[in-house]
């Protein structure tokens, strides 16, 4: 197939939903797209800048797990900079004015950090599963998760890298099916049928493939937190202290799959669905800001849920800003303090003793505490 039966295939299917009858085009949807799009990337930016200067600021902080959070919020932090801000730029302005390199990083800035965030995801919930399922395993170094993070994003990139190679500004002004013309940024790839192979792939790798992993790893780690039982010690079911502990760690696990789910699956299959010409009801302007701006709003409650619910990270965050009360005090998230003055705090999230499945998904173990005394490469506390 030439490019110009691609071309014309391509406005015919969607260039004439962007024509001056757009609502998104008037002065009140203009206003609403913009305000939501503001507040959510400056929640975004906020929240994952704080953990971003956290890590740099604390080298205590340096932790894997801490370092895996750092890297989805660097990718989410690109995200409500660049991605996000461009989107918003081609949504109100009906032609592209950014030129041929802009319009190739602004094709595949989205889909190499949503790649980015669900292998970060899937590299946290696996290295959870095997602290909590299989504690005696000796946890990953520092290194090696340094090392995993830059195969992540070097996956990532080679792997949408083909959406930036086909993308192209390209000029519709004299279009002979009277489809609304003007200039474009969009994916002219030479054959329409390569493009929703190459789809059908990515929203596998990209989404459906981690999505599967990180519920199985969840689903692992609540059922050893259900039995939650010390070798050769009795159960304590009837302790209403570690029952409380468990329904607070399962409600992070679930929360954790389902922010995720919910975010991006609607956005995911709605490209999906475009590339196949399929749902053709549902590919209207409306519709994918909606689909997107839900997509994004993943951004801001990541913080909230990997590291605002944390009693180290919450405290690192009123030191920077002290003017927010609500970071002043710990939540104790799982935490259970002793009933006697002066004794010592327990953690739930804190304590991964390889004697006990009192394991959790953010927090880090004495084993780990232990290999990192001896060699300084395996502290993964937070």
């Amino acid at each position: 197939m030439d490019n110009d039966s691609t071309n014309d295939e391509i406005a015919d299917r969607s260039w004439s939903d962007y024509g001056e009858y757009n609502p998104l085009h008037g002065a009140e949807g203009r206003a609403i797209v913009i305000l939501c799009f503001s507040v959510t990337c400056l929640l975004g930016i906020c929240g994952n800048g704080m953990i971003c200067v956290v890590l740099i600021q604390r080298p205590k902080m340096r932790t894997v797990i801490n370092l895996f959070i750092g890297n989805l919020a660097l990718s989410d932090l690109v995200l409500c900079s660049f991605g996000a801000p461009l989107m918003l730029s081609s949504i109100l302005i009906p032609e592209w004015l950014l030129g041929l390199v802009l319009c190739r990083v602004f094709s595949m800035i989205t889909g190499c950090m949503v790649f980015v965030s669900s292998l970060t995801f899937t590299a946290v919930a696996i290295d959870r599963f095997c602290l909590v399922v299989y504690p005696f395993i000796r946890p990953i170094t520092r290194s090696t998760c340094i090392i995993s993070i830059v195969v992540i994003w070097i996956a990532s990139i080679g792997m949408t890298l083909p959406i930036g190679v086909h993308a192209d500004v390209i000029d519709f002004s004299y279009l002979p099916n009277g489809s609304y013309t003007g200039i474009y940024c969009m994916e002219n790839w030479p054959d329409v049928d390569d493009r929703k192979r190459y789809s059908i792939v990515i929203f596998l790798l990209e989404f459906i493939f981690p999505l599967l992993l990180v519920t199985a790893a969840h689903m692992s780690i609540a059922i050893k937190l259900k039995r939650n039982v010390k070798p050769g010690a009795r159960r304590r079911e009837n302790d209403p202290q570690e029952n409380q502990r468990r329904r607070r760690t399962n409600r992070m696990l679930s929360a954790v799959v389902a922010v995720f789910a919910i975010c991006w699956f609607p956005f995911c299959v709605y490209a999906v669905l475009g590339e196949l010409n399929l749902g053709t009801d549902l590919l209207d302007p409306i519709v994918f800001v909606v689909f997107y701006f839900l997509a994004i709003s993943s951004t801001w409650l990541n913080p909230m849920l990997y590291a605002w619910l944390n009693d180290n990270f919450r405290k690192e965050f009123h030191r920077l800003l002290p003017c927010l009360p609500c970071l002043g005090e710990t939540r104790n998230v799982g935490c259970v303090k002793a009933e006697k003055p002066g004794a010592s705090t327990t953690n739930f999230l804190h304590d991964r003793r390889p004697q006990s499945s009192m394991a959790t998904y953010l927090q880090p173990s004495s084993v780990e505490k232990s290999s990192s005394g001896k060699s300084g490469t395996h502290d993964t506390s937070m």
